[in-house]
């Protein structure tokens, strides 16, 4: 024990005195004088509180008494000493000991107090309980270690965010997917980490992410739309993700979380499930139930967008022969030979399904009567072509074809259905292994007639000149100073049902081979017109006429057009004749002929229909041609549809390339155009641009 003298006691006393007077309300911490030695000189009633000595038990007394035995064994107490007299300061948390032997966790600070002269005097030590603060924090850190262990464990990826959308953590999961660590990805933005693209069976583009919608709107957002997570590498991964903000308690938002979950497989496996679904096990055809589903489409567009299509219904026949005679096995190979065959000959859009035991149909959207016409002959002469080998025998198939069409003014998918499947019937009574056209008036449900009235009808038409001629105005794109192009309608007046269009009546009379007959008519009347109203003749560029198969086919045409250009006064330079690809492979030997004929004439040719048809690319280098026309079905849902303005800009190009100007036809709205003129198509027709009127009428002013 160090005695203490009166001597010492008065400096100390006073000290005291002054101390106490200053850290008397201070609560929080206990606050101890120490000279030099370390020798406890006073202290706060804080100290005794939390402490637990009375003054005279500590005061005069080494302040290592406090330390825990282990520290006291270790010489901490005069190494933290030591330290805060070498730097000023020495500052610790750790265990502190009470007279009751209990421990507390304690924030302990030992400050060096300096004399004028600089030289280390005595030292301030302070202590604070902060065995609670550090149960909290304990507390906090193993919730921490728990979410992280968690977050490392759980199949789900994990992504959080700062409130700017910057990356601040991936759990491994996440940076599996990503393909990003966590060290390489901090601080980037969100959007550079995760790459979203749209699900490639969708037409659609990519926006924003819900997590950049979430931060601004502070609101959770769960997804479980289709989409497909781009990694670092190119990897693409099909995903759900959801996400939520981080709130502060103030409620502004700190950042955010998104979880998300790979679900390729799953993804994968529903495709399985839904293609097993909706195709036909043994051929991998649609089924009948989902051809229903996508005929109901089909229709839906026909009557929203007054489009046309046609459904052929088809019933093999001598396939009882072949099951019969090898047994199943060959039924079933014949019809998966058949099924791949007849995909050969169908246009990619087309829907060709298995309906169940030898029937099959064919959905052709987008489509005229004589384009599926032209289909239903190419699949009657496959199969008449086709020869079924099965166990060192051959056998001879054919197939009944029932051809229906449809268009906006059809009623039902049932009533398409029935109709082709009649005309099928007919086919076999007549014979089978043939095509039978369903045939139906469209000028009005009160009455029907057969070839045969129609006939006399067209006949009588042409005789009386009661036929009429519309046209519609072709606009050009580059505003150039050209004069008026159109192209010729035929329409035929009906004293009941107003005016009837070429779809109702031109099949009839390309079945009557009266085509020909109707074509010379019209370039006749035409040529007419132009000689006896010179007024308008002088501001017509170009008048494009269509022309029919039939006619392409006949080399006596041209002799006939150059007798009418005789007559008239009418520059060839004038007319430009309007074919399909259908039309030129009618007889495409005659066909390339004709057209070169007219060509030599001075006449223009134009491929309409182009992109509809199977062959259009192939053709467009072989057919010589001045102008393309872009089909329609293309063209009016282009503006919403990515894909068709891809083809249409390919189209145009190819086009370009090959020296022939371009036309897009169906213009029915200013964002088609817009689009059109963007990508450089040449001319537009359509009724955004005007509609049909008579041709004894005054030109329109189009858009």
């Amino acid at each position: 024990m160090i005695e203490r003298n009166s001597v010492e006691l008065i400096p100390a006393e006073r000290a005291s005195r002054a101390f106490s007077s200053m850290v008397e309300h201070v609560s929080d911490y206990a606050i101890f004088l120490l000279d030099l030695n370390g020798i406890v000189l006073t202290w706060n009633n804080a100290a005794q509180q939390m402490k637990g000595y009375t003054v005279d038990e500590v005061v005069g007394q080494f302040f290592g008494m406090l330390y825990t035995n282990e520290d006291q064994q270790r010489g901490h107490p005069t190494h933290n000493l030591l330290l805060a007299a070498q730097n000023g300061t020495y500052q610790e948390e750790t265990w502190r000991k009470k007279k009751d032997g209990s421990l507390f966790w304690a924030l302990v600070e030992v400050i060096a107090i300096k004399d004028p002269d600089g030289e280390v005097s005595g030292f301030c030590k302070l202590t604070r309980d902060i065995t609670v603060r550090k149960a909290l924090r304990d507390q906090l850190t193993e919730q921490k270690q728990r979410a992280e262990v968690t977050l490392r464990a759980i199949g789900d990826a994990v992504i959080s965010t700062d409130a700017d959308g910057n990356i601040e953590s991936l759990n491994p999961k996440a940076e599996q997917l990503t393909g990003w660590t966590t060290t390489d990805a901090i601080g980037r933005p969100f959007s550079e980490v995760f790459r979203l693209t749209n699900d490639p069976a969708l037409d659609q583009h990519p926006g924003e992410h819900e997590l950049t919608s979430m931060l601004r709107q502070a609101e959770v957002i769960a997804t479980l739309s289709p989409a497909v997570l781009v990694a670092r590498n190119g990897t693409q991964y099909a995903i759900e993700d959801a996400v939520a903000p981080i709130r502060l308690p103030d409620g502004r938002i700190a950042g955010g979380v998104i979880v998300f979950r790979d679900v390729t497989q799953s993804r994968q496996f529903l495709d399985a499930i839904t293609h097993q679904a909706t195709h036909d096990a043994l051929t991998g055809l649609v089924n009948r139930i989902e051809f229903d589903h996508r005929l109901e489409r089909s229709l839906d567009r026909a009557h929203h967008f007054h489009s046309a299509g046609a459904l052929l219904y088809m019933d093999l026949d001598q396939f009882k022969i072949v099951n019969d005679t090898c047994g199943h096995a060959a039924g079933d190979a014949l019809l998966k030979q058949l099924s791949n065959l007849y995909r050969d000959n169908i246009r990619d859009r087309d829907t060709l399904a298995r309906l169940g035991g030898d029937e099959f149909a064919l959905l052709a959207d987008h489509c005229s009567m004589d384009e599926a016409y032209s289909i239903a002959t190419k699949i009657l002469q496959a199969t008449r072509d086709f020869q079924f080998m099965f166990a060192g025998r051959a056998f001879k198939v054919g197939v009944s074809i029932g051809l229906a069409c449809f268009d906006q003014h059809t009623g039902s998918a049932e009533e398409i259905v029935r109709r082709a499947d009649s005309a099928c019937y007919i086919a076999k009574e007549k014979g089978r292994n043939r095509i039978c056209v369903e045939q139906t008036d469209r000028a009005g449900t009160a009455w029907r007639n057969g070839d045969n009235e129609w006939l006399t009808r067209l006949t009588e038409a042409m005789r009386l000149n009661q036929l009429q001629l519309h046209y519609q105005p072709i606009a050009t794109t580059h505003g150039g100073s050209g004069g008026f192009h159109c192209e010729v309608l035929l329409r035929l007046p009906d004293p009941h049902h107003g005016v009837i269009l070429p779809h109702e009546f031109l099949p009839a009379a390309e079945r009557l081979d009266l085509m020909p007959t109707i074509d010379r008519w019209v370039v006749h009347r035409v040529l007419q017109w132009l000689d006896g109203n010179r007024e308008h003749t002088l501001g017509v560029d170009l008048c494009a006429i269509n022309l029919s198969g039939k006619t392409l086919a006949d080399k006596a045409f041209v002799g006939d057009l150059e007798v009418f250009f005789n007559d008239y006064d009418i520059r060839p330079e004038k007319l430009c004749f309007e074919i399909t690809e259908t039309a030129a492979l009618f007889d495409e030997r005659r066909s390339l002929e004709v057209i070169n004929g007219l060509r030599e004439m001075g006449c223009k040719i134009c491929v309409a229909g182009f992109g509809k048809g199977i062959g259009s690319f192939a053709y467009l280098k072989q057919l010589p041609a001045d102008f393309i026309k872009i089909d329609g079905s293309l063209v009016s849902v282009m503006a919403e549809s990515l894909v068709d303005e891809k083809m249409v800009t390919l189209m145009h190009e190819i086009a370009h390339m090959t020296g022939k100007k371009t036309i897009a036809e169906w213009v029915e709205n200013a964002a088609t155009a817009e689009v059109l003129s963007r990508i450089g198509i040449d001319y537009l027709q359509g009724h955004w641009i005007a509609y049909p009127n008579q041709l004894d009428q005054p030109f329109q002013e189009m858009h």
